[in-house]
């Protein structure tokens, strides 16, 4: 028997209701830097270059590297952005220094007022920024205190570095864990601001992870591609 013709007429949802339904659901708001995308663009390339310089280089503006920067503050300035990044591409073109760049600034504009820490998490300021782990790193911390890895999931602020260069399961008294993807469910489902460096592509990173967190990273983080540029370090 069709019953489509007892179907009552379907109208539009309230926007009340939807007000009301975002508002339970939204939670921490997604990380970004109030200023604008030219302001972001001097303080992100100012502390890059004190970076590069506080590891003993002279740093050289490109235009590769310039573009990066400004791809970046185009990011974090956007008004619905992502929650994270991943700058994927070959050694020693600044994905690392950029973090750490990215991370500068974000405390710097905390201390000039213009991020309110408690906003993301944080319950003193003294504490807000991206906390740092290299993947090899995480991988270890798994095996070797669980309970200190589901605090690192749990972070407002984290930068992975290096993604990839970990082994995919870790054994704990025979148990095999699979640490990072477990640390990018953890944060997609929570949608803490994450920062990723690999150098795997797209189509190596569904390899060594699989489809579905490759799938997250593209929903969840804006993707920056670093090519085969010459590096920045001179």
């Amino acid at each position: 028997m069709d019953n489509s013709e007892h179907k009552p007429k379907l109208r539009p949802i309230g926007e009340e209701l939807k007000r009301m339904a975002r508002s339970r659901k939204i939670g921490i708001p997604r990380f970004r830097f109030p200023i604008s995308i030219e302001e972001a663009y001097q303080l992100i390339g100012a502390f890059y270059n004190a970076e590069v310089e506080r590891r003993g280089y002279r740093c050289e503006f490109g235009e590769f590297t310039l573009d990066k920067i400004w791809t970046v503050a185009e990011i974090l300035t956007s008004p619905h952005p992502r929650f994270g990044l991943i700058f994927t591409g070959q050694v020693g073109n600044g994905k690392t220094t950029l973090l750490h760049a990215i991370n500068s600034t974000a405390k710097y504009l905390a201390d000039c007022g213009h991020i309110d820490p408690t906003a993301y998490g944080y319950q003193y300021k003294s504490d807000f920024g991206m906390d740092f782990y290299n993947a090899k790193q995480l991988a270890q911390i798994a095996k070797s205190d669980w309970k200190r890895f589901e605090s690192i999931m749990a972070k407002p602020m984290l930068a992975v570095d290096e993604l990839g260069e970990e082994p995919k399961t870790v054994l704990e008294y025979g148990n095999a864990l699979n640490p990072i993807i477990d640390l990018i469910e953890h944060r997609y489902n929570h949608q803490k601001f994450t920062v990723i460096t690999t150098n795997l592509d797209p189509k190596e990173i569904s390899e060594k992870y699989g489809a579905r967190i490759a799938d997250r990273f593209r929903e969840m983080l804006s993707i920056v591609v670093f090519g085969n540029e010459k590096s920045f370090r001179k």
